[in-house]
């Protein structure tokens, strides 16, 4: 009786404490998510398209590959039909990138992704005018109908290790934050939409096959908006 009466309390503190998206009286999700993926994390839970090279505690690395614009791997994040198509919530993603190896320019995209559409950003490792580039394709093994939109620009050649992504899909924004200049936000409008009925991953991509990549980790929020 005592463990039933604390089962009841912990659900009421639950459902007290959180926001809920309701997409049917059958169907809802409390909110907020909130996940934060170390490399063995990663490694239990993400689909691989491309090995990793190596993992440990605080490091997953990723060498050269043999697909231009190749998929790295897909973390899923909420399943199909617990959202509305067009649901107002607010994703915020967090990297954290190593550039102990550097192979001259590498550039990870990461995309918010239904499955079939994705919206995200272009971390650019050469020196240039936008460190981050808001991008949007077609999901797959390899990306198609890629498309890139600039955001705020800097003369830094700093390469800051973490990045800070806000997206909000029902309204096509997206904006991604780093230390450069003692921080700058690169806002940007998406044309491509997505349907958050058929469930949210993270896809993290390459650009070119001499890239080489080192993830810390990779934090996720979702939000109600």
């Amino acid at each position: 009786m005592l463990c039933l009466a604390v089962g009841l309390l912990l659900c009421c503190f639950l459902q007290a404490n959180s926001m809920v998206i309701r997409t049917s009286e059958t169907r809802r999700v409390y909110m907020p998510f909130y996940q934060l993926y170390t490399p063995t994390d990663i490694q239990n839970k993400a689909e691989f398209t491309e090995m990793y090279e190596s993992v440990t505690t605080r490091a997953m690395t990723f060498d050269v590959g043999s697909t231009l614009s190749g998929r790295l791997f897909k973390l899923p994040l909420l399943p199909r039909d617990l959202l509305d198509a067009k649901a107002d919530i607010v994703v915020v993603i967090t990297i954290g990138l190593d550039n102990s190896i550097r192979s001259g320019d590498s550039d990870p995209k990461f995309f918010l992704s239904d499955g079939e559409n994705g919206v995200g950003f272009e971390i650019r490792e050469e020196p240039s005018a936008h460190r981050c580039r808001g991008i949007q394709a077609a999901m797959g093994e390899r990306l198609s109908s890629m498309n890139s939109f600039v955001g705020s620009a800097h003369n830094s050649t700093f390469l800051p290790e973490q990045f800070v992504l806000t997206l909000k899909p029902s309204q096509g924004y997206g904006s991604c934050y780093n230390a450069i200049d003692s921080g700058l936000i690169s806002p940007v409008g998406f044309k491509r939409e997505m349907s958050l009925d058929k469930g949210l991953s993270l896809e993290v991509y390459r650009e070119d096959t001499h890239e080489k990549y080192i993830f810390n980790y990779i934090l996720v929020e979702i939000h109600e908006n």
